[in-house]
């Protein structure tokens, strides 16, 4: 399994956001910040189910938190990121989310900008 760093694409991106909303519903019913309420460790599984099939299909070993970290630039409610590689992240996932259903428009911030310029 290669040791480098697995490319995020939007299809990765639309996979993970769709099999969450499937599972779990959108991330407005959670009831909990970072998992849905009462529903820890199957949120866990999942994310490892992920982590596991990504890692299939990139020949790239991927981590379960490296899944739960760009779930939570999903759902994060921040309007401020630190630099231009974290801002990318941040709204592909915005974009895969919404187009999954995982949040609506309505839960993005009105604006991002940067902490430095």
């Amino acid at each position: 399994m290669s040791e480098s760093r697995i490319s995020w694409n939007h299809q990765l991106r639309t996979i993970m956001f769709s099999r969450l909303v499937k599972e779990f519903g959108p991330y407005s019913t959670w009831g909990k910040a970072d998992y849905p309420d009462g529903k820890k460790e199957r949120y866990k599984e999942v994310l490892l189910e992920l982590a596991s099939h990504f890692t299939a299909v990139s020949g790239v070993n991927v981590e379960w938190t490296a899944v739960r970290q760009q779930v939570r630039w999903g759902f994060t409610k921040q309007e401020s990121v630190l630099d231009a590689a974290r801002a990318r992240s941040y709204i592909l996932n915005k974009a895969a989310a919404i187009e999954t259903g995982f949040i609506k428009r309505s839960d993005l911030p009105a604006q991002l900008r940067p902490l430095s310029t």
